[in-house]
């Protein structure tokens, strides 16, 4: 089985209302953090903690690179509502895809004397992912 390329990565940000914006050409890196409360369920003489599941939670951050020129600023404000498409194998048809509605929850800016200027960028989930593949 082949190894998986971040240089294949498609990434696209649609705000509420707004168009999708390609953030392929500009991503470095991106994390999606799926995870699960947990309810301390220990009780009595329990010799150990015992915990129940709960509700799921997640974010996904991504570092993008932004170029003097991008309008992308705009959609990607804190607080911007909208949906993040990942396809880890780019974006031809039948390819994996997976569908983030969330809103941005932070936006930090980081640069250094003679290099790039990076954005990293953190959406809140508000929904569960949806898996699912790219079409035509």
């Amino acid at each position: 089985m082949a190894r998986l390329k971040g240089t294949n990565v498609y990434a696209g940000w649609t705000k509420s209302g707004g168009t999708l914006v390609a953030l392929e050409t500009n991503y470095r890196t991106y994390n999606i953090d799926r995870r699960i409360e947990k309810a301390d369920a220990s009780a009595g003489d329990d010799a150990h903690k015992t915990y129940l599941p709960t509700i799921k939670d997640g974010t996904t951050t991504l570092q993008i690179l932004v170029e003097a020129t991008d309008a992308i600023m705009d959609d990607i404000t804190e607080g911007v509502e909208g949906v993040l498409i990942l396809g880890r194998e780019g974006n031809a048809n039948g390819k994996p895809k997976i569908a983030i509605t969330g809103f941005v929850e932070s936006l930090k800016e980081s640069g250094s004397y003679n290099d790039v200027i990076v954005f990293d960028l953190t959406i809140q989930h508000t929904a569960a992912p949806v898996d699912g593949t790219f079409s035509a």
